[in-house]
C-alpha cells in the first residue's frame, strides 16, 4: 500500500475543503428550515396569541436571520483554518503562496448554486418554476427573499457572500490574526492605561 507524501497530504486539502463548505451550506439550510417548522409549529399547538399576527413568512426570516449569522460564523471559522494550515504549507515549502487559495476553493463550493441559478433563469420562459427550490437551497438567505416572486438578480447578490467571507477568513488564518483573541483576551505587553484620579 501506497503512503502518502507529506508534500500531497499538505498540498491536496482543496477537495475536504470545497466538500466541507458545501455539506456546511446544506446543512445549515436545512436547519433553518426544520426550525422555521418547529417555531410555526409551537405557536400553533399552543395558540400564542401573538400567532395570528405572525404568517409562516416572520418565522422563517427569524430563523433564516440567525441560522445566516451561525452559517457566517462556521464559513470564516473554515477559511481561517485553510489559511493557518495553508501557511505552514508555506513555511515548510510545499507549496508556493497563494493568496486567493481561498477564495478559489469556496468559488468552486458555489458551483452547485450557480447551477441552480442558471437553471431558474434558462426555464422560467418554459414556465417552469426552480425559484423554490432555490430558495430552500438557500434558506440561510431567506430574509432576503421577501417579495413576491423574488426577483432572480436578488438571487445573484447572495451567491459571492460565502467565498467572500472565507476569503476574509482564509487571509487572517494565513496571518495568524485571530478575531476572537483580539476580542476576548488582553496583550500582556500593551501598557495599562493611567487613571484619572482627579475628583470628578
Amino acid at each position: 500500500m501506497k503512503s502518502k507524501s507529506p508534500a500531497n497530504q499538505l498540498t491536496n486539502p482543496m477537495r475536504r475543503i470545497v466538500s466541507g463548505l458545501f455539506l456546511t451550506h446544506l446543512g445549515y439550510a436545512l436547519l433553518g428550515f426544520v426550525l422555521t417548522l418547529a417555531l410555526a409549529s409551537f405557536f400553533a399547538d399552543n395558540s400564542v396569541p401573538e400567532a395570528a399576527e405572525l404568517d409562516i413568512t416572520r418565522y422563517r426570516q427569524w430563523m433564516s436571520l440567525l441560522t445566516f449569522a451561525l452559517y457566517a460564523v462556521s464559513v470564516y471559522n473554515v477559511g481561517w483554518q485553510y489559511g493557518l494550515r495553508d501557511r505552514n504549507v508555506v513555511k515548510c515549502g510545499y507549496a508556493a503562496p497563494n493568496p486567493r487559495r481561498g477564495l478559489i476553493a469556496a468559488s468552486l463550493a458555489l458551483i452547485p448554486s450557480a447551477g441552480l441559478l442558471i437553471a431558474v433563469w434558462i426555464l422560467a420562459p418554459l414556465e417552469v418554476n426552480l425559484r423554490p427550490w432555490f430558495e430552500v437551497f438557500h434558506y440561510t438567505y431567506s430574509w432576503l427573499f421577501t417579495a413576491d416572486p423574488t426577483p432572480a438578480w436578488l438571487y445573484a447578490l447572495v451567491l459571492p457572500a460565502a467565498p467572500l467571507l472565507v476569503h476574509f477568513g482564509f487571509r487572517n488564518g494565513y496571518k495568524d490574526i485571530s478575531l476572537r483573541r483580539k476580542l476576548i483576551y488582553v496583550d500582556p505587553d500593551k501598557k495599562p492605561k493611567k487613571k484619572d484620579k482627579s475628583f470628578r
